[in-house]
C-alpha cells in the first residue's frame, strides 16, 4: 500500500512542498555519518624551558636593554635619550610578559615524571626551545657587537650608516622579543586549554602529520587524558572518523500560526533519501555546515503520519502526525530558488518586493512560498530582513497553503491536546482510573441498595401473609436478574 502511495506521489508532485504547500516544502540537501571509528592519539606538547635557564636567557636580554639605554652618546641630552628608548618600548614590555608566561608554562612540568605515551600513535609539538631562543639570542649579540660606543650624537646625526645600524639592532630586538611573547603566549594558550579538555586549535592539522593518523576530513576530537613530565604536557586524544558518509534531502517544516510538525522530539529532522523514502534524521548536533561532519541515524517515521504525508491528506495528517509550537525565522530558503515565509505565533509578518526602484507591499495568506527575481524585504518584531534573488532568471510566482481554515483550527485543536496529554502524570492517570471506577461502580452499589430495599420489604410482606420464605426470595430474585441481565 505505502509503495503505490508513493509511486503515486512520485508521479504528480515535484517533492514535498511544492504546489501547494501542506506541511513540508524541500530544503537543501545535508551530510552525515551513520558510523566512526576511534583513534587514541599521544599529544606531546614540547618543554624544555627549566626556571634557571629561562631566567638566564631573560637576564641577558635585559642586559642588552641595559646596553642600549646607557648606550654614551644617548645621553647627551634628555631629548635624546628618551627618542632613543622609544624604540625598544616594545622589548621592555614583552621581557616583562615574558617573566610572567614562563612561569605559567612550568606549572605544567613535572620534574620526576618521565614523558611515556600510552599508545603508539604519537605527535610532538614543538613550538619554543631553549635552543632556538639561545640561537636568536647570539644574533642580538652579534649585531650588537656592531654598535661602537665610542661613536658621539654628532657622529651618528651626520652618518647615516652608523644611525641606521642602531636602528635596525632596536628593529631585531623588539622583532626577537616580540617573537618570544607570542610563541610563550600560543604554548600558554594550547597548555590551558588541554588541561581544560579543549582541544586547541594551534594542533588542529598538525597531528595529520603523524603516520598513524594521516589526513583527515571531518574528524571529531575530544581531550581524554593529560600528564606533566619532565618535558613537557602529554596528552591522549580521542580522534573520531566517519566512516560512511550519506547525503538525504532536509525537509523543512511549515508553521501554521507557529505549529510545525514534528518527530518523536524537537530537534529530529525531516528527511528523504534518494529512494524518496521518509524518515526522521536523529544527530548528536545539527551543525551541518561546520567542518565535523555530525553522526545521526535514520529513524522510522509513524507508519500512519507517513502514510498521511505521503499521500498529502491533510486531515490524516493532522490527526496521526505530532506537532509542536514554535515562534520560526520569518523567513527560510528552500530548495530551487523559493523563499517559505512562515508563520509564527503572532501573524505580523509584512512582505514587500522590489518593483524597479520601489518595494511594493505583497498580500498574501501565510504561510506561503515565493519565488521572486527580485529583493525580498520581510519585515517582522520591529526586525527586517532582506533576502536577495540567488537565480534572477525566474518568475515571480507565490504559492499558497493547501490548508483550509477549518483545518487549521482542527490543528489549533490538535496541539491543545498533544500538548494537554504530555502534561499528564502517572498520578494524573491512576486519579482518572479511580474516577472512571467510581463511575461505573457507585451506580451499580446504588442499583443494589434499592433492590436490596425491595428485597426486605416483599421478605416481611411475605412473612406477615404467612406465605413460604423460601419461595419470595426465589421469585424475587427472579425478578432482579431479568432486570438486570440483557433480553
Amino acid at each position: 500500500m505505502e509503495q503505490i502511495l508513493l509511486l503515486i506521489f512520485l508521479t504528480f508532485s515535484h517533492g514535498l512542498g511544492e504546489d501547494p504547500v501542506q506541511f513540508l516544502v524541500d530544503g537543501p540537501e545535508i551530510s552525515y555519518t551513520s558510523r566512526t571509528k576511534n583513534i587514541l592519539l599521544d599529544v606531546h606538547i614540547f618543554i624544555d624551558l627549566t626556571k634557571d635557564a629561562g631566567n638566564l636567557l631573560l637576564t641577558e636580554a635585559d642586559n642588552i636593554v641595559a646596553f642600549w639605554s646607557g648606550y654614551p652618546a644617548f645621553q647627551s641630552t634628555a631629548e635624546v635619550k628618551i627618542n632613543y628608548l622609544s624604540l625598544i618600548e616594545p622589548t621592555i614590555t614583552n621581557l616583562i610578559y615574558c617573566a610572567t608566561l614562563l612561569d605559567k608554562i612550568l606549572v605544567f612540568t613535572a620534574q620526576e615524571q618521565a614523558v611515556k605515551y600510552e599508545t603508539s600513535c604519537n605527535y610532538t609539538y614543538n613550538l619554543i626551545t631553549i635552543s632556538s631562543m639561545r640561537t636568536q639570542l647570539r644574533a642580538l649579540l652579534s649585531s650588537k657587537s656592531k654598535l661602537v660606543t665610542t661613536w658621539t650624537m654628532a657622529e651618528i646625526t651626520e652618518d647615516l650608516a652608523k644611525d641606521t645600524a642602531l636602528r635596525t639592532f632596536a628593529t631585531m630586538l623588539n622583532e626577537i622579543t616580540e617573537e618570544w611573547y607570542n610563541d610563550l603566549q600560543t604554548l600558554v594558550n594550547v597548555l590551558e586549554s588541554l588541561a581544560s579538555k579543549i582541544v586547541p586549535e594551534e594542533i588542529i592539522g598538525n597531528y595529520q602529520l603523524s603516520p598513524c593518523i594521516g589526513t583527515l576530513h571531518e574528524e571529531k576530537i575530544s581531550v581524554s587524558s593529560c600528564i606533566k613530565t619532565v618535558n613537557g604536557y602529554v596528552c591522549q586524544l580521542s580522534v573520531q572518523l566517519p566512516v560512511i558518509s550519506k547525503r538525504v534531502k532536509h525537509l523543512i517544516p511549515v508553521h501554521y500560526l507557529g505549529i510545525k510538525l514534528t518527530g518523536e522530539n524537537n530537534n529530529e529532522l525531516f528527511v528523504q533519501s534518494a529512494e524518496h523514502t521518509l524518515s526522521l534524521l536523529n544527530c548528536d548536533r545539527y551543525d551541518f555546515e561546520a567542518e565535523q561532519i555530525p553522526l545521526c541515524e535514520l529513524k522510522e517515521l509513524n507508519t500512519q503520519c507517513k502514510l498521511a504525508l505521503i499521500s498529502k491528506n491533510i486531515d490524516a495528517t493532522i490527526s496521526h502526525c505530532n506537532f509542536s509550537q514554535h515562534d520560526p525565522e520569518p523567513a527560510v530558503r528552500t530548495n530551487n530558488y523559493g523563499i517559505l515565509i512562515q508563520q509564527g505565533p503572532e501573524p505580523d509578518t509584512i512582505i514587500r518586493r522590489q518593483v524597479g526602484d520601489d518595494y511594493h507591499l505583497v498580500s498574501i495568506s501565510l504561510p506561503a512560498l515565493l519565488y521572486s527575481p527580485t529583493t525580498l524585504l520581510v519585515s517582522k518584531d520591529l526586525k527586517e530582513y532582506a533576502l536577495a534573488p540567488i537565480n534572477k532568471s525566474i518568475p515571480y510566482r507565490t504559492v499558497s497553503s493547501a490548508l483550509t481554515e477549518i483545518q487549521r483550527k482542527n490543528l489549533q485543536t490538535r496541539l491543545y491536546w498533544l500538548e494537554f496529554f504530555a502534561t499528564l502524570t502517572d498520578d494524573d492517570y491512576v486519579q482518572f482510573l479511580i474516577l472512571t471506577l467510581q463511575a461505573i461502580l457507585y451506580p451499580v452499589a446504588f442499583i443494589g441498595v434499592i433492590l436490596s430495599i425491595k428485597l426486605r420489604r416483599q421478605l416481611a410482606a411475605a412473612s406477615s401473609e404467612n406465605k413460604p420464605i423460601r419461595k419470595a426470595v426465589y421469585k424475587s430474585n427472579k425478578v432482579a436478574l431479568k432486570r438486570l441481565l440483557p433480553q
